[in-house]
């Protein structure tokens, strides 16, 4: 038998807003074509169901939180990380967001936190960290194991001292605006 209807939910992301538009189009070109070249070719409906924002660190926010992670922890423990195309509620937290919580300008950064454990890191097959972090299960992975305790605590740590590095570096800068 076949299906008299098919349902196809596509996530798409990217590293600017005209490359994510040209993503959502792509697909629904895809889609149309491909039904199109059907011997009795369905109608096909294309519903955007939601888009987030690109995720843009502000690179001086990202420097001095960068910073205060090597004082916090040593260069050994803080690698550099190439963009990500992350997204999902990041941006809606920056000044991307503004019409949700009024606050335009606001600048952040994105770090991604290791999760991996001593041993599970030992066991990783690869001799440099660009092979281990190849070879280890993602956190969307069924295989993804992380180090709960580690993980906890050097996140609470990270984030306080990101936290504290950003409100050392306003002490000298007008307050910002209450708003009910």
């Amino acid at each position: 038998m076949i299906a008299s209807r098919a349902v196809l939910h596509v996530t798409v992301r990217a590293f600017s807003e005209a490359a994510l538009d040209r993503a959502a189009l792509a697909v629904e070109r895809i889609a149309r074509a491909e039904a199109g070249s059907a011997v009795l070719p369905p109608r096909v409906t294309v519903a955007r169901s939601s888009r987030s924002g690109v995720t843009l660190a502000d690179p001086d926010v990202t420097a001095a939180v960068r910073s205060a992670h090597v004082a916090a922890f040593g260069p050994s423990r803080v690698t550099g990380w190439p963009g990500t195309s992350a997204t999902e509620d990041f941006p809606l937290l920056t000044g991307a967001g503004a019409h949700l919580h009024g606050r335009p300008g606001i600048r952040g950064a994105y770090w991604m936190l290791g999760a991996v454990g001593p041993a599970q890191w030992a066991a990783a097959p690869g001799t440099g960290a660009a092979e281990k972090f190849r070879s280890l299960p993602g956190n969307h992975s069924p295989r993804y194991l992380p180090s709960v305790r580690l993980t906890l605590e050097t996140g609470t740590t990270a984030l306080a001292t990101a936290a504290l590095a950003r409100l050392a570096d306003r002490a000298d800068r007008p307050a910002l605006p209450h708003v009910p």
